[in-house]
Protein backbone atom coordinates (compact mmCIF):
# COMPACT_ATOMS: atom_id res chain seq x y z
CA UNK A 1 0.00 0.00 0.00
CA UNK A 2 3.22 2.32 0.56
CA UNK A 3 4.12 1.62 -2.69
CA UNK A 4 1.40 2.58 -4.39
CA UNK A 5 0.76 5.98 -2.18
CA UNK A 6 4.27 6.72 -3.11
CA UNK A 7 3.92 6.05 -6.22
CA UNK A 8 0.22 8.31 -6.64
CA UNK A 9 2.32 11.20 -5.34
CA UNK A 10 5.25 10.67 -7.55
CA UNK A 11 2.85 11.01 -10.80
CA UNK A 12 0.22 13.52 -9.78
CA UNK A 13 -1.53 13.69 -13.52
CA UNK A 14 -2.75 9.43 -12.54
CA UNK A 15 -3.76 11.16 -9.22
CA UNK A 16 -6.10 13.51 -10.33
CA UNK A 17 -7.44 10.74 -13.21
CA UNK A 18 -7.92 8.00 -10.60
CA UNK A 19 -9.89 10.97 -8.80
CA UNK A 20 -11.91 11.35 -11.43
CA UNK A 21 -12.58 8.33 -11.92
CA UNK A 22 -13.75 7.81 -8.43
CA UNK A 23 -15.84 10.76 -8.21
CA UNK A 24 -17.38 10.20 -11.42
CA UNK A 25 -18.51 6.59 -10.35
CA UNK A 26 -19.80 8.19 -7.02
CA UNK A 27 -22.04 10.08 -9.36
CA UNK A 28 -22.84 7.41 -11.46
CA UNK A 29 -24.10 5.90 -8.20
CA UNK A 30 -25.73 8.23 -7.10
CA UNK A 31 -27.83 9.54 -10.39
CA UNK A 32 -28.69 5.54 -10.64
CA UNK A 33 -29.67 5.76 -6.79
CA UNK A 34 -31.43 9.04 -7.94
CA UNK A 35 -32.87 7.33 -10.95
CA UNK A 36 -33.90 5.04 -8.75
CA UNK A 37 -35.34 6.94 -5.89
CA UNK A 38 -37.80 8.39 -9.16
CA UNK A 39 -38.95 5.66 -9.97
CA UNK A 40 -39.89 4.00 -6.79
CA UNK A 41 -41.66 7.37 -5.98
CA UNK A 42 -43.54 6.99 -8.95
CA UNK A 43 -45.03 3.51 -8.19
CA UNK A 44 -45.54 4.83 -4.57
CA UNK A 45 -47.39 7.96 -6.04
CA UNK A 46 -49.31 5.44 -8.38
CA UNK A 47 -50.18 2.82 -5.24
CA UNK A 48 -51.55 5.64 -2.93
CA UNK A 49 -53.56 7.12 -5.93
CA UNK A 50 -55.12 3.75 -6.65
CA UNK A 51 -55.78 3.20 -3.31
CA UNK A 52 -57.59 6.37 -3.00
CA UNK A 53 -59.25 6.03 -5.97
CA UNK A 54 -60.79 2.69 -4.77
CA UNK A 55 -61.36 3.93 -1.35
CA UNK A 56 -63.54 6.80 -2.96
CA UNK A 57 -66.54 5.05 -4.34
CA UNK A 58 -67.27 3.47 -1.10
CA UNK A 59 -67.81 7.05 0.54
CA UNK A 60 -70.01 8.27 -2.35
CA UNK A 61 -72.01 4.64 -2.20
CA UNK A 62 -72.17 5.09 1.50
CA UNK A 63 -73.56 8.94 0.88
CA UNK A 64 -75.79 7.88 -1.53
CA UNK A 65 -77.03 5.57 0.48
CA UNK A 66 -77.59 7.51 3.15
CA UNK A 67 -79.36 10.02 1.28
CA UNK A 68 -81.74 7.03 -0.37
CA UNK A 69 -82.60 5.96 3.33
CA UNK A 70 -83.59 8.94 4.32
CA UNK A 71 -86.38 10.44 1.55
CA UNK A 72 -87.57 6.74 1.64
CA UNK A 73 -88.16 7.04 5.29
CA UNK A 74 -89.45 10.68 5.22
CA UNK A 75 -91.11 9.68 1.88
CA UNK A 76 -93.00 6.87 3.27
CA UNK A 77 -94.02 8.43 6.11
CA UNK A 78 -95.28 11.64 3.53
CA UNK A 79 -96.81 8.91 1.26
CA UNK A 80 -98.16 6.88 4.40
CA UNK A 81 -99.92 10.50 5.66
CA UNK A 82 -101.50 11.28 1.99
CA UNK A 83 -103.27 7.48 1.99
CA UNK A 84 -104.86 8.56 5.03
CA UNK A 85 -105.76 12.10 4.19
CA UNK A 86 -107.73 9.93 0.76
CA UNK A 87 -108.88 7.11 2.43
CA UNK A 88 -110.56 9.61 5.36
CA UNK A 89 -111.94 12.14 2.44
CA UNK A 90 -113.12 9.06 0.62
CA UNK A 91 -114.75 7.40 3.73
CA UNK A 92 -116.71 11.25 4.07
CA UNK A 93 -117.86 11.05 0.88
CA UNK A 94 -118.97 7.35 0.67
CA UNK A 95 -120.89 8.67 4.34
CA UNK A 96 -122.38 12.21 2.52
CA UNK A 97 -123.18 10.03 -0.68
CA UNK A 98 -125.36 7.28 1.56
CA UNK A 99 -127.06 10.14 3.58
CA UNK A 100 -128.15 12.28 0.26
CA UNK A 101 -129.85 9.03 -1.11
Amino acid sequence: MDVWISYLTAHPIISVALVAALILFIIMVVVRLIKWAIISFIILALAVGLTYKVAQPKKIIDRIQEGVESVTKSGAEKVSDKIQETAEKTVEKVKESIKIK
